[in-house]
Parts: structure tokens; sequence; C-alpha cells
């Protein structure tokens, strides 16, 4: 798993943060990635699982 900070991917993708947090969680949900919280439960890392990382793959796959 490679781990990305979650304020790296608010940045890189377009649209606002509370959509973007919201489908991070949609992810978490459908166990394609974790979300890593600091203490203070905010969101600090994430990570693809890797039936994310399956699911990543085949998605970029369908680009080519």
């Amino acid at each position: 798993m490679i781990p990305s900070s979650h304020q790296e991917l608010v940045r890189a993708m377009p649209g606002d943060k509370d959509h973007i947090s919201h489908s991070l969680q949609t992810l978490e949900a459908r166990s394609l990635m974790v979300i890593g919280r600091s203490p203070g439960e905010k969101a600090a890392a994430v990570w693809l699982t890797s039936e994310g990382q399956k699911w990543a793959s085949q998605l970029a796959g369908s680009c080519d």
C-alpha cells in the first residue's frame, strides 16, 4: 500500500473538500480504501486495500 495524505488528495482532485471527503468515505465503506485518522479523528492518510488496488488497476486498464 502507498499512503497519501488526505490533504494531498483534496488538493490534487477537482471539486470541493466535502464532496471529496464523502467520496473517500464511500470507497472506505466498500472496503476499497482505508482512511487513517489522527488522534483527533481527522483524516490523515489513505490507503487502497488489495481489493481497491485490483479495482483501480481494472479502471486504469479500461482507459487504454
